[in-house]
């Protein structure tokens, strides 16, 4: 049914309860209220944006950032390994989650990504597996025009993509005239073309494919695809603009904890659910879920007895294992006559391009970032960089249990030239970073350069027992000193495509860092970088699915340990990084994870 009052929700005899509709939540609930037998109840703190132009037209996703009405807008803790600065840690606030915010880029990671995943101790959950669930989330549009198809080198493998799912991936309608040169540039660089990465190597260059729907030229998301389609089923219950405080639980058999409801809060005023009768979803994301745990009970028990919060489940994991895709920024400015986003500054094009929308062509209509590169290390660094790169790997002062295995994992991978450790991510414009460099009149062409499998470990936890504070989160960048060397590795290799035909020729002279940065040599880089790292807004590993030795919050059926009943289904529950961008596994995680609440059902 449309979105429910409170009074609504609290009369409802309630089976399934999700905390949190968003990217996962969605799509849970959508494939539970399937089953007309059983009432599926969401809880979402944000609103219903489902005619926001911030979160509809593509060209103006960035406008959605920082932004309270759509974005949490959340900072880290000051970074005592990068000067101690503050970093911005967007999440998607409202219906959708965080597939309403992203900046529209649909990829994968390699099998080698997911293999990784049960061979922590996840049986169920390797590539063969987490592909079937991808294809089953999507449908992709190809592109119909071969000599499009022939310019821009894709050629999509339609064995490892989805011909009827919700989600809608396509190719953009507009290109920068710098794309061909940009591939043609890292090809000279050792980086090759790679017609299609969703078949489980992602090394080389691609074309990316965007979440928009070029029926209309909108943005494809969780929302728009599963709840929208859904909203009249009468079995479908979401409240909106209300925070869940904590879960409330019941003893179970075997000392296990039954979820049973929730606390939530609605305009200030609190509000107890119970009777839930099957299942409890906790689906709030990487930086919110662990607080939910926390305030439940569930959590480190001195962190919690630091803010009066009675222990129910000693679970330490909670909230540790914090991983991101580690960034940073190379910026130059190219020929002035070329096309490319900084022309939006201008009103009058501006208003040109909202035109041509309407027609769902040009820039509104598309995705700002077009080519992304995964790299290996081997194109960038010599091989004794390698070794000393791996050997570091073993150096550890972590107290998670499972640091070693998962550096075990990762160690390989350093010499693999099939697995990258680099994202080149290129947008026709001035980057949003944390120092400004565009001066108006003049056009620029960025790199965000990321690190896919960085070594540091953060943390998310509660700041305190008041649920509407923000979580403390800490990406802990550069706590493993390769990190900063990796990355520095990968700016330098980044400057060189400036520097290699055919984009040399457009290219009018380095931006970020300046041409005295890069002159005075590694020390200086080493500077640039932690004045301007941050996430690439791919957290992930906070309700980690590992086994509870090793610092597990949740088994392979994504169950939290110590309940009977309640689980987790987001990217919280990844305990890796991958080398690709979250949107398409956030999707298979919960379509796997509702097959799994279907089973036990």
């Amino acid at each position: 049914m449309p979105i429910v009052t409170v009074d609504q929700l609290l009369n409802a005899n309630v089976d399934y309860l999700i905390v949190g509709g968003g990217t996962c939540g969605l799509v849970v609930a959508s494939r539970l209220s399937e089953n007309p037998n059983v009432t599926v109840a969401v809880i979402e703190a944000g609103g219903d944006h489902a005619n926001a132009k911030e979160v509809v037209v593509p060209g103006l996703a960035n406008r959605a950032m920082k932004n309270p009405l759509f974005d949490w807008t959340f900072f880290s803790a000051p970074q005592v390994h990068a000067n101690d600065r503050v970093t911005y840690q967007p999440r998607g606030k409202g219906l959708g989650g965080s597939s309403l915010l992203h900046l529209l880029a649909n990829s994968r990671g390699s099998k080698a990504d997911y293999d990784a995943l049960e061979a922590l101790g996840n049986p169920g959950w390797g590539w063969d597996e987490v592909v079937r669930y991808t294809k089953r989330s999507e449908t992709l549009i190809p592109l119909k025009d071969k000599a499009l198809s022939d310019t821009y080198q894709v050629t999509p493998d339609e064995e490892y993509h989805g011909t009827e799912g919700p989600i809608i991936k396509s190719f953009s309608p507009w290109y920068s005239p710098l794309q061909v040169p940009v591939v043609k540039s890292l090809a000279a660089l050792g980086v090759p073309v790679n017609l299609d990465p969703a078949n489980g190597i992602n090394v080389g260059t691609n074309t990316g494919l965007s979440t928009i729907d070029p029926s209309g030229a909108t943005r494809s998301y969780s929302a728009s695809a599963y709840y929208q389609p859904n909203a009249s089923r009468p079995n479908l219950l979401v409240l909106t603009n209300a925070l869940v405080s904590k879960i409330a639980f019941s003893q179970d058999q075997n000392s296990l904890h039954r979820a049973v409801g929730a606390d939530f809060i609605v305009d200030g005023k609190a509000f107890e659910l119970r009777g839930v009768r099957k299942e409890v979803v906790i689906s709030a994301g990487t930086f919110q879920t662990p607080p939910i745990l926390e305030l439940s009970g569930i959590g480190n028990p001195a962190l919690l007895e630091k803010h009066n919060v009675p222990v129910l489940v000693d679970l330490p994991g909670v909230g540790e294992n914090l991983q991101d895709h580690t960034v940073t920024f190379v910026i130059a400015e190219v020929d002035s006559t070329l096309e490319g986003l900084d022309n939006l500054r201008d009103p009058k094009y501006l208003e040109a391009q909202m035109e041509l929308y309407k027609e769902q062509k040009g820039m509104m209509s598309s995705m700002a970032c077009q080519s992304f590169a995964y790299v290996p290390a081997s194109t960038v660094v010599d091989a004794a960089t390698i070794r000393r790169w791996q050997e570091g790997t073993v150096q550890t002062q972590s107290a998670l249990p499972s640091l070693e295995k998962q550096y075990a994992t990762l160690r390989p991978w350093l010499a693999d030239s099939n697995e990258a450790q680099f994202e080149l991510l290129a947008l026709p414009g001035h980057f949003f970073t944390p120092m400004s460099t565009a001066e108006p009149g003049k056009k620029y062409f960025s790199f965000v350069v990321s690190l896919m499998h960085p070594l540091s470990r953060g943390s998310v936890h509660i700041a305190s027992a008041d649920p509407a504070e923000a979580p403390a989160i800490d990406p802990n960048y550069f706590a493993h000193p390769t990190d900063l060397d990796m990355l520095v590795e990968g700016l330098k290799f980044t400057l060189k495509v400036f520097d290699t035909e055919p984009v040399k020729s457009a290219a009018r002279g380095p931006v970020m860092p300046s041409a005295a940065v890069f002159s005075a040599g590694d020390a200086a880089l080493r500077e640039y970088v932690k004045e301007t790292v941050g996430g690439e807004f791919h957290p992930l590993g906070t309700a980690s699915m590992l086994p509870r030795a090793d610092g597990g919050v949740v088994d392979p059926d994504l169950k939290v340990y110590g309940t009977s009943n309640l689980r987790v289904i987001d990217c919280s529950v990844l305990p890796l990084e991958i080398s690709a961008h979250l949107q398409s596994v956030a999707y298979a995680i919960a379509e796997k994870g509702a097959d799994i609440i279907k089973a036990a059902a």
